[in-house]
């Protein structure tokens, strides 16, 4: 036989090793990141209410919620043409420690992650400190120091 391809067209098989996830946690998912993104407009609004000088249109919401326990929110910043952009990131463990103050612990990461959209405020420097005492003359109650792991996020 004269075959001038592949003496075999077996196809192997690769096991996946990310398991498909049940149906009600993708639901539960997508409507937390829903509630994630209202909660983010709010704060965005508050922002501009105080007087917080966020970038009007450069903020976006990374629609994933990440399996991590390093961070409870991060902020990374792009360049998208001649323009910065900052892309906001929310970790699911912020979801498993807090139960009832959920509402007010997401509130306080999504204005500490704001406050690092600020002009010269990417690190928790003087600049960052500045726009977070703003926000709690205001009453939000963002802690000034940077989370670690042993701190109660955003909360005191």
């Amino acid at each position: 036989m004269g075959a001038t391809g592949p003496t075999s067209s077996r196809i192997e098989k690769v096991k996946n090793p990310h398991p498909p996830r049940p149906i009600t946690i993708i639901l539960y998912e997508k409507v937390v990141l829903k509630e994630i993104h209202k909660a983010l407009n709010k704060a965005i609004r508050d922002c501009k209410r105080w007087g917080i000088p966020i970038p009007k249109g450069r903020i976006l919401f990374e629609e994933k919620l990440h399996d991590t326990s390093d961070w409870y929110g991060r902020t990374a910043m792009t360049s998208m043409g001649k323009r910065r952009k900052y892309i906001i990131s929310v970790s699911s463990v912020l979801f498993l420690h807090y139960h009832g103050e959920i509402d007010q612990a997401l509130r306080n990461i999504l204005l500490h992650e704001l406050a690092h959209t600020c002009k010269g405020a990417m690190n928790h420097g003087r600049t960052w400190k500045k726009w977070v005492r703003r926000m709690n003359e205001h009453g939000a109650k963002v802690n000034p120091k940077p989370y670690s792991k042993k701190d109660t996020p955003g909360l005191y």
